[in-house]
């Protein structure tokens, strides 16, 4: 994969954001109209059948519920494919096409509760094909019926939607003029397969570790949890929905004309720090390494605290070594940086204020509200100061990092950060140790390091991210190569 190819990506995802803000209107009928269609559906079911009008009402309502459900998704796809060249089918004709794919997508559905009723047989017939050993240790029937539970789960929320969601395109086009290439085309895309996974993680897996099946609290504060958790399971849900109906009509329109240049500068950052990558996977795969080494040790040396302190400091150390190296690498035709020395220690400045906000906004009894603080808005604030000091110290070039801090995409970049670096490998580690044994610590070990990989890579863009956005709006002098220099002279100036 060529870096013309991350750049294509990097074009569809500012696309996709182009047509989720164009369709802003439909979204908002989506979150109030799907609560409003659940509603109905529960009222349909206390619905009794005594008298004619109520038999009526029975036959009725699902038909208001699906025409209601189509209108939406139609609506929706419609206004992420409006400004276009391409004239849309009749609103009615355009959600009579999406009940075809939404009766196949039930008729997939009932297939997978079938699949689900025999997993049990299954797993026994399976199992006995296997030898002895293999039915004592891996291919246990708990172990055999996980995995097709595992799969059916995969089969249900991940394969049957991605393959009918760009067929969704038909709301715009119709059947008989619908894309049929650019659809397979999307089919084989890993992007959409990588978005979709991500999405049903945080839409569908993570919600369902919000609710703890033991109560704490006065009754009150229980039913209060119960319905903020619902309400944000659904938000979380209906958005996740949103986006991947969004992403899907944006693989099928293709690629667009865009503005390369931020793209080519976040490009060229990550380029710039390749070398530095490679250390940060070393220092992972050290730390992994550190991990299983002390579970090997006896307990007696795992509960004195100074091996596991010594390592932590060690590892903190290059940590911190690396984190300079990388973005000194990000900014390297700007002016000369100051010492390592002064870098490390303007470093540890702003990461002794981050603890100290942390420790405080830890003790507040609103634990969402300190965790929104916590998580987004004290590193929202601090970050774009503490990838300037490595460079110039406590130099600092106010102007331009206050810059950063007044622009939307930053906080923008940290939301889709934080949601695909924190939110998402969590929900891996929760959707993928359900089932799983507990007796080997290495596998143990590798379940719970391996999705950090998922959060080293997201923290390398967002610093590149931050250098892009200093970077933003300033052109380089007309003597000079540099695609990183910020301003003309700065080089020469008193912040340098």
């Amino acid at each position: 994969m060529t870096i013309g190819f991350f750049v294509k990506t990097r074009f569809l995802l500012a696309d996709a954001w182009k047509r989720l803000l164009r369709s802003w209107l439909w979204a908002a009928l989506q979150l109030a109209g799907l609560a409003l269609l659940i509603g109905l559906g529960i009222v349909w079911t206390r619905l009794s059948e005594k008298n004619v009008w109520q038999v009526f009402l029975t036959l009725l309502v699902p038909v208001l519920i699906v025409a209601g459900f189509l209108a939406l998704q139609a609506g929706t796809i419609r206004a992420a494919w409006r400004g276009g060249e391409t004239k849309p089918v009749r609103l009615v004709w355009g959600a009579a096409t999406l009940l075809v794919w939404l009766v196949i997508g039930w008729m997939l559905w009932m297939w997978l509760d079938k699949f689900d009723g025999h997993i049990s047989e299954w797993a026994s017939y399976l199992n006995s094909r296997f030898d002895a050993g293999s039915r004592s240790h891996w291919a246990t029937d708990e172990h055999v019926a996980n995995w097709l539970t595992k799969a059916e789960w995969l089969l249900r929320w991940l394969v049957a939607p991605g393959l009918l969601l760009p067929l969704g395109s038909s709301a715009v086009f119709g059947v008989r003029r619908l894309p049929w290439r650019r659809v397979l085309r999307v089919w084989i895309d890993w992007r959409w397969w990588l978005v979709g996974l991500a999405l049903v993680l945080l839409g569908k897996a993570w919600p369902g570790t919000f609710f703890d099946a033991d109560p704490a609290g006065t009754v009150r504060a229980q039913v209060w949890h119960v319905v903020l958790k619902v309400a944000g399971a659904y938000v979380l849900g209906v958005l996740c929905w949103l986006v991947a109906l969004v992403w899907s009509q944006t693989l099928v329109a293709g690629e667009t004309e865009i503005n390369a240049e931020r793209s080519e500068t976040l490009f060229a950052c990550l380029r710039a720090s390749k070398k530095w990558m490679f250390g940060w996977t070393c220092l992972i795969t050290a730390s992994i390494s550190f991990d299983l080494a002390v579970d090997a040790l006896p307990e007696k040396l795992q509960s004195s605290g100074w091996l596991i302190a010594s390592g932590g400091i060690l590892l903190s150390v290059v940590a911190l070594v690396l984190q300079i190296g990388m973005i000194r690498a990000m900014t390297r035709k700007e002016a000369a940086p100051v010492r390592l020395i002064w870098a490390v220690l303007s470093l540890l400045l702003w990461l002794a204020i981050a603890i100290g906000s942390w420790l405080l906004l830890s003790g507040w009894k609103h634990e969402f509200l300190g965790g929104f603080l916590g998580w987004f808005v004290v590193p929202g604030l601090l970050m774009p100061w503490f990838v300037a000091s490595a460079r110039w110290g406590l130099k600092l070039q106010f102007r331009r990092v206050m810059r950063v801090m007044f622009n939307w995409r930053w906080w923008l970049g940290l939301v889709i950060a934080m949601l695909v670096g924190i939110v998402l490998p969590g929900a891996i580690k929760t959707a993928f140790s359900a089932g799983r044994s507990t007796s080997n610590a290495w596998v143990n070990t590798m379940w719970s390091d391996l999705p950090d990989l998922i959060t080293l890579a997201t923290w390398v863009v967002l610093v590149g991210w931050v250098v892009t956005l200093l970077a933003d709006g300033y052109k380089p002098a007309e003597n000079t190569e540099s695609s990183l220099r910020l301003e003309p002279g700065e080089s020469t100036g008193g912040n340098a």
